[in-house]
């Protein structure tokens, strides 16, 4: 069982995250570049920059692959309260990246299309998780409840031993 609040936890957690939306993208920009017809070779400035003569595969790449980052954070986070800081950390990570490699990004549309795209990942995140653990709730109370049917119980009472049986 994982200890509440331990920090390696947190930076596997990021780290899996992160390894995962830049797979994610790869794989996008290979397939938005082979259904937009491109001839040349997907080159890594394709994931950063939004100002390139390719825009529309990558924007595309971009929304292709959020359904399986969105995926991979509501299965790798257990609380809808972790989901903020754990995308903010991954876009955050991600500017960095694109700083050192390709300069401050100075295009509007890159600052939009990012935050936005953090936005929709958090939210839809956070419900889905929500969600989850929600099932999960319902699963147990039902068990709970339905214990006490084997000793002929009234639905929802569970026997209590006292010292005088």
């Amino acid at each position: 069982m994982r200890r509440r609040g331990d920090p390696i936890s947190y930076a596997l957690q990021i780290l899996v995250l992160q390894s995962w939306f830049y797979i994610c993208q790869g794989l996008s920009q290979l397939l938005c570049k082979a259904l937009f017809a491109y001839r040349h070779s997907v080159q890594l400035s394709d994931m950063f920059q939004l100002d390139t003569s390719h825009r529309w595969s990558t924007i595309s790449a971009h929304i292709t692959a959020l359904p399986a980052f969105i995926v991979a954070v509501s299965f790798v986070l257990e609380h809808p309260s972790h989901v903020l800081d754990f995308v903010c950390s991954a876009y955050v990570i991600h500017f960095l990246v694109r700083i050192v490699l390709f300069g401050f990004p100075s295009s509007a549309l890159w600052w939009i299309f990012t935050i936005s795209e953090a936005v929709v990942v958090t939210i839809i995140s956070e419900c889905a998780i929500a969600r989850r653990n929600h099932i999960r709730v319902v699963q147990m109370s039902s068990v709970v409840e339905n214990a006490g049917e084997e000793e002929d119980l009234p639905r929802g009472k569970i026997r209590v031993s006292t010292s005088e049986e």
